[in-house]
């Protein structure tokens, strides 16, 4: 995935009518997923987390720059997005989106902010590529035999038709936090769909449930195994800084 991507909204009015008109997929048996945020356990993390999302809300530009390591690379970089000829800031703040342009041609100065934003309210965990670093989305941890198995059942593949979930997400009849909740799922991979019109389904998915009913979640109840991460980790002196951005992808 290589940059955290936040798609243009439509108009959504007319979702709700014709969802009423989807037919229901097949069931299927959910393989369990366990995501745990190991952020909690260090308290001078927890600090630091909290340290960052006062940063993330006041817009302290000063303030995000120091936070970033001198050190900071990218791992994993398919995109071919980190450039040794640029600062480790100006590198992060490419991988968080600070050089974003609006619709209208002019700078989005708060696409940096929410990309940030977004990965400080996730859980952090270990990193496989990342050593010694707490990693944000968490990478989900399951029963690879029994997912094997599931994709082998459904005839589907891993990169694109399921994402691992968090606890007790809803599944919304339409992609707004005001239509109804037609069910309540969690920690397991949920199926996903796709429809050339998703363009306009700004932070949603759709999704089947277990039982067969399609709906939509918000997209930051998914922790992908697949999605970029951005991780921290401690400095010599003891203090956090961000210091790894890792690409998304197989």
């Amino acid at each position: 995935m290589g940059r955290l991507v936040f798609s243009c909204l439509a108009a959504l009015s007319l979702a709700g009518p014709a969802l009423a008109q989807q037919s229901a997929q097949q069931p299927y048996a959910p393989v369990r997923v366990s995501i745990g945020d190991l952020g909690i356990r260090d308290p001078s993390f927890v600090a630091f987390r909290d340290r960052m999302r006062e940063i993330i809300r006041s817009r302290d530009r000063a303030r995000w720059r120091g936070a970033v390591s001198p050190q900071f690379r990218f791992l994993k970089d398919l995109g071919g997005g980190f450039d040794k000829r640029k600062s480790a800031v100006q590198n992060a703040e490419y991988a968080m989106r600070f050089d974003s342009v609006g619709e209208d041609g002019k700078p989005d100065r708060n696409a940096g902010w929410k990309t940030l934003e977004a990965f400080f309210a996730r859980p952090f965990g270990h990193s496989d590529i990342a050593q010694r670093s707490l990693c944000a989305p968490a990478r989900p941890r399951y029963n690879e035999k029994a997912f094997e198995a599931l994709l082998k059942r459904t005839d589907t593949s891993a990169l694109g038709d399921w994402e691992a979930i968090g606890p007790n997400v809803n599944v919304h009849a339409a992609p707004r936090h005001t239509s109804p909740v037609i069910e309540q799922t969690g920690l397991i991979f949920i199926r996903t769909e796709h429809r050339q019109s998703d363009g306009a389904l700004r932070g949603w998915k759709r999704v089947v449930t277990p039982s067969g009913k399609p709906g939509f979640i918000r997209e930051d109840s998914i922790s992908s195994i697949f999605e970029a991460q951005l991780c921290a980790a401690k400095n010599n002196r003891g203090e956090w800084r961000i210091v790894y951005w890792v690409g998304g992808g197989d």
